[in-house]
C-alpha cells in the first residue's frame, strides 16, 4: 500500500506550486490505478492546515474546495473503504478463533478490540507479536488495561499486513497455550476477503 505524503498532496492542489504538474499527475495515477493506496489522517490534517493557513498561502484555499480537493481523489473513500475491509476480516478471523469482540454488535472499522483467550493476558500477547514479529497491536487501557486486544485499521495498512498480523497472532496465542486450530482464522479471513471483493 502507497501512503500519500502531505507534500505530494499539497502540490498536487495547489496550482501554484511549482511541482503541481507532477504532482498532480502521481496523484490521478493512483487514483486511477489499481495499487492500494490510502491518505494517513496525520497527513490528511497536515494537508487540510497547510493549505487553507493564511501565513503560508496567499490567499489560502478556502477549507470546502480543500475538502472537496480530498474527496475528488478519493482519499478519504479510500481510506474509509481499506478500513471496512480490514475490520470484516478481523472479525471473521476473531469470530473463526472464538475470540469475543469488545463491541459485537456496535463496532466500528478504525480498529477491531478483542478478547483474548480466557487465561491468556493481553499484554503478553502484545510482547509477544512486538518481540519475535515486530507486529505492533495495542492492549486495553483504563479499566480494560491487560484484558483486551486492539487491532488497527485506520491508516497505512493493507490486507497483507492483516493477514500477516492474524497468522502471527495465531502462533503467538498457540505458544501462550490457547487451544486453537492454526491457520482457522487466517483462512476465514481469506474467505471475508474473497466473499468482499466478489
Amino acid at each position: 500500500m502507497i501512503a500519500v505524503d502531505t507534500n505530494l498532496l499539497v502540490y498536487a492542489h495547489r496550482e501554484d506550486s511549482a511541482w503541481h504538474a507532477p504532482a498532480q499527475a502521481r496523484v490521478a495515477e493512483l487514483a486511477e490505478g489499481r495499487v492500494g493506496w490510502a491518505i494517513p489522517w496525520p497527513c490528511l490534517h497536515e494537508f487540510l492546515a497547510t493549505v487553507t493557513h493564511p501565513r503560508i498561502y496567499a490567499p489560502p484555499t478556502p477549507l470546502e474546495a480543500a475538502l472537496d480537493h480530498v474527496a475528488s481523489i478519493g482519499g478519504v473513500d479510500a481510506l474509509v473503504e481499506n478500513a471496512a475491509t480490514l475490520a470484516a476480516i478481523t472479525r471473521a478471523a476473531a469470530r473463526a478463533l472464538s475470540l469475543p469482540l469488545v463491541a459485537p454488535k456496535a463496532h466500528g472499522d478504525a480498529l477491531t478490540a478483542l478478547y483474548p483467550p480466557e487465561g491468556i493476558e493481553s499484554a503478553a500477547v502484545v510482547k509477544a507479536l512486538k518481540t519475535e514479529f515486530a507486529s505492533t497491536v495495542a492492549g486495553g487501557q483504563g479499566r480494560l488495561k491487560g484484558k483486551i486486544l486492539r487491532i488497527a485499521h485506520l491508516g497505512y495498512y493493507d490486507v497483507t499486513d492483516i493477514l500477516g498480523l492474524l497468522g502471527t497472532l495465531e502462533i503467538v496465542l498457540t505458544r501462550l497455550g490457547a487451544k486453537l486450530e492454526l491457520g482457522r482464522g487466517l483462512a476465514a479471513a481469506e474467505a471475508e476477503y474473497l466473499r468482499s471483493k466478489t
